[in-house]
């Protein structure tokens, strides 16, 4: 957006030109800052700087020059100090790495705060092993290591990560994400002020139906569990909750995406587990892939389990519930709550839980309900509000007049 005054004096008539832009703090994960350019460049061209804050200077670079990286924060204030002005900050999938920046980022400005999940939760989860299953916590937390994380999140790093998480926080005036409780659980946490606004947006463009590979439904029998090697996926647990209901698996496979997440020793554990279980049935994905080909997976697996105590895998989870799949959650995640109060049915990983798949008719209405929710449609125009919520909170005109 570009504004003009003219500067009169008896020497010289001199007009000057502004332009007030979007400021885009963006974490360095390389799987997003190009899906989150493209949406603002169609929804708004040219009126956004995009930042991305490195977490070690050894952090790759994406190519081009859309970009800018910053490391100090005596680099991101030459930006913000820059011939341009600022109608708001949009900040994504970064809470404490941020926080040495916050004394550069001008007051006045509006905050809009993208959550990604892991950045946010240990905020509110000062012990890591509230995220982890029984099985999963016995065998990968002992009394003693779970003794050292308290301690931790009392008087150690966790604190000191806690205080910094909340000190960005406390700055942010919209906070947004596809699922209204994720966003009301870390209100309620003291995370953010009570005073924030929710808007309901996505970080990435939503699904394309008019992409061929979104429009095709499942056809496999396969059951997919997990979407990483984090711990929190709580593997052992579900192989457990799973085998105990002997499932014909002589037509079917149980495949594992491991390819990130994890250290080497929960991998192998996990691996082995797998085989134990459901022997020459269990597959595990151990390297990354494209994803046209992790679309192969989704649309091979009638089933898909996540067993997660907290917000993790949404965009998988979208993504099945988009192709046709039967999806299972942990019953008190904030994202079973939340796709449930949407109106999807979605099924529960418990002690009294079977895996029977749903019916047709289910998975037609979840399928129906994904393309009005998850659509790259929608999530451009919740985009748009979003834009125009920062320029009200700024008290900037709308139309630049």
């Amino acid at each position: 957006m570009v504004f003009s005054s003219n500067c009169a004096s008896s020497a010289c008539r001199v007009q000057v030109f502004i332009t007030i832009m979007f400021l885009h703090l963006i974490n360095n994960d390389p799987k997003f800052p190009k899906s989150i350019r493209v949406k603002y460049e169609v929804i708004d061209p040219g009126n956004h700087v995009y930042v991305i804050v490195k977490a070690s200077p050894e952090a790759p670079e994406l190519e081009g020059d859309e970009f800018t990286y910053v490391e100090e924060p005596t680099e991101l204030a030459a930006i913000i100090q820059g011939p341009n002005d600022w109608e708001g900050i949009i900040i994504n999938g970064l809470l404490a790495s941020l926080s040495g920046f916050m004394p550069v980022i001008p007051r006045d400005l509006p905050v809009a705060y993208f959550i990604w999940g892991w950045e946010v939760y240990p905020s509110v989860f000062s012990v890591s092993s509230t995220l982890l299953g029984p099985q999963t916590r016995r065998e990968f937390q002992s009394f003693s290591g779970q003794l050292r994380m308290f301690l931790s999140s009392l008087i150690g790093p966790r604190a000191r990560l806690r205080i910094k998480s909340r000190k960005v926080a406390k700055r942010v005036d919209v906070v947004s994400f596809p699922i209204r409780e994720e966003a009301e659980q870390f209100i309620s946490n003291g995370i953010f002020s009570r005073s924030v606004q929710y808007h309901c947006a996505n970080v990435g463009g939503g699904t394309d139906f008019d992409d061929p590979l979104s429009r095709l439904r499942v056809t496999g029998q396969n059951i997919l569990v997990g979407n990483s090697a984090a711990p929190t996926s709580n593997h052992l647990d579900t192989f457990a909750w799973l085998d105990g209901q002997k499932l014909n698996l002589s037509q079917r496979q149980v495949i594992v995406p491991l390819s990130y997440g994890g250290c080497s020793a929960y991998i192998e554990r996990v691996v082995s587990e797998g085989y134990k279980c459901f022997g020459d049935s269990f597959v595990p994905l151990l390297e990354f892939m494209p994803r046209a080909k992790y679309v192969d997976i989704i649309l091979s697996a009638s089933c898909v389990v996540m067993n997660h105590y907290r917000q993790q895998g949404a965009g998988n989870i979208f993504l099945s519930l988009t192709h046709g799949s039967s999806v299972y959650l942990h019953e008190n995640s904030t994202l079973s709550k939340g796709l449930k109060r949407m109106g999807f049915k979605i099924g529960d990983i418990n002690s009294k839980a079977t895996l029977d798949e749903f019916c047709i008719e289910d998975l037609n209405h979840n399928r129906a309900l994904a393309r009005v929710h998850f659509s790259k449609k929608h999530t451009y125009e919740n985009t748009e509000k979003l834009l125009l919520l920062l320029r009200t909170l700024g008290n900037r005109p709308v139309d630049g007049s």
